[in-house]
């Protein structure tokens, strides 16, 4: 997504923020942020991960993402073996870029993931702390938090890319994968016992 910001309206804004920096409303506030961001440019136009390993290298950082729980008419659960570390069957879902939504998140990592288009989000939980710790195998430290989403509505057709897919399959509850991350089973622990 890119942003263009008109100069006369960047001038105004940037005038605006300054005289009322301190009483502005919720509206002002987002167009405050946004006229950050947009100053710089660089961080809405790069990866943020990438972004923020430059300037931190290995160090534990927390990274906020989403697992979507995409559920068929059979009460089943899709599962996607990833082909990107760390290998294993696991819930579709991914890291949020600079300025998503969470929600926005949730849609774009389905799609890119699985191929489906996702609708009508419910809210499932959270997970965080201490169990949601991994090191990966270049080095990098990350604490996730990560919000979870229940979808029973989507439409299209599964596709896998080979790359961050390996495969798609919609597993019952007594059939579910023993190599699932642990952060994952919280979430498919938490659906299923609802």
């Amino acid at each position: 997504m890119t942003y263009i910001l008109c100069p006369k309206l960047e001038n105004y804004l940037s005038f605006y923020l300054i005289k009322k920096s301190y009483r502005y409303n919720r509206y002002e506030r987002r167009l405050a942020i946004l006229f950050r961001l947009m100053k710089n440019s660089e961080v809405i136009n790069m990866d943020y991960v990438k972004y923020i390993r430059e300037r931190v290298g290995h160090d534990s950082i927390n990274l906020t993402g989403v697992n979507v729980l995409i559920i068929n008419k059979d009460n089943q659960i899709l599962l996607q073996k990833r082909g990107t570390f760390p290998y294993k069957w696991g819930l579709i879902g991914g890291i949020t870029e600079l300025g998503e939504s969470l929600e926005t998140t949730a849609v774009r990592e389905a799609k890119e993931e699985t191929g489906l288009n996702i609708k009508e989000l419910t809210l499932l939980g959270t997970t965080s702390g201490e169990d949601c710790f991994i090191e990966f195998p270049h080095g990098d430290k990350a604490f996730f938090i990560t919000i979870g989403y229940v979808c029973k509505s989507y439409s299209g057709k599964l596709s896998i890319d080979n790359f961050e897919t390996k495969d798609l399959c919609f597993f019952s509850y007594d059939e579910l994968p023993e190599n699932i991350p642990r952060s994952h089973k919280v979430f498919i622990e938490k659906y299923y016992s609802i």
